[in-house]
């Protein structure tokens, strides 16, 4: 392996582990760390966990997963290394009132509607994205019981998907 790459123990397919290396050009897009497929050191083990399968995993984090998440994890000597998991965020989409019907509580009885919903799936979150720069909804979210978290969501699109 390169000096300037250094294994992180997270992986992509059996016997390959993901690995970083700097490319130089201060002030460029070259002077990122980029990520790069490097051999694996045939100890560390990569396969695909169900959210059941995780439960039977010891969680450094203590975490019970939901049933329908999905993992890519890391093995070495038969304990978990690294993890990284895919899972449904119940969250509220597509939210709308005619305009002769706003007013009405129709909204919050929607809301509530399908927090009871989610309540039934055994889901104790639900989450709402909102445009940053949409203050109406922010305070209606607010007026039924949503709280701002602070976390900070990052996308990738995925090509030839």
């Amino acid at each position: 392996m390169a000096q300037n790459e250094a294994t992180t123990g997270v992986g992509r397919g059996e016997g390959q582990a993901l690995a970083r290396s700097t490319l130089p050009g201060p002030g460029s897009a070259q002077n990122q760390t980029t990520p790069q497929i490097a051999e694996s050191d045939n100890r560390t083990q990569i396969r695909v966990v169900t959210g059941p399968e995780m439960r039977e995993i010891p969680q450094p984090d203590g975490v019970q997963w939901p049933e329908d998440s999905l993992f890519v994890c890391a093995f070495r000597d038969g304990q978990m290394v690294g993890r990284v998991g895919l899972i449904a965020l119940p969250h509220i989409e597509g939210t709308w009132v005619a305009p002769e019907m706003r007013g009405t509580m129709l909204a919050a009885r929607l809301f509530h509607r399908m927090e009871q919903e989610v309540k039934a799936l055994n889901r104790t979150y639900l989450l709402i994205l909102l445009p940053e720069d949409d203050e109406t909804l922010k305070h209606y979210v607010a007026r039924v019981g949503y709280k701002k978290v602070p976390v900070t969501m990052y996308a990738k699109e995925l090509k030839g998907a």
